[in-house]
């Protein structure tokens, strides 16, 4: 089994995740498990937009 800690996280998460598991129900780890495996499963976005590296060139 893994284990994460989050350490420095806003004061707001918590409570926040917590409130996601009452309306979905499958439990505060589950719901942890799920947000990260979505997080994991959105595309790599590149850190500057097209345009912005073509009006940056000289």
């Amino acid at each position: 089994m893994v284990q994460i800690v989050a350490l420095n996280l806003d004061k707001n998460v918590k409570p926040r995740i917590m409130k996601r598991d009452l309306l979905h129900g499958p439990g505060m780890e589950e719901e942890v498990r799920q947000l990260l495996r979505n997080a994991a499963r959105e595309p790599n976005r590149p850190a500057f937009s097209l345009g912005s590296c073509i009006a940056n060139r000289t």
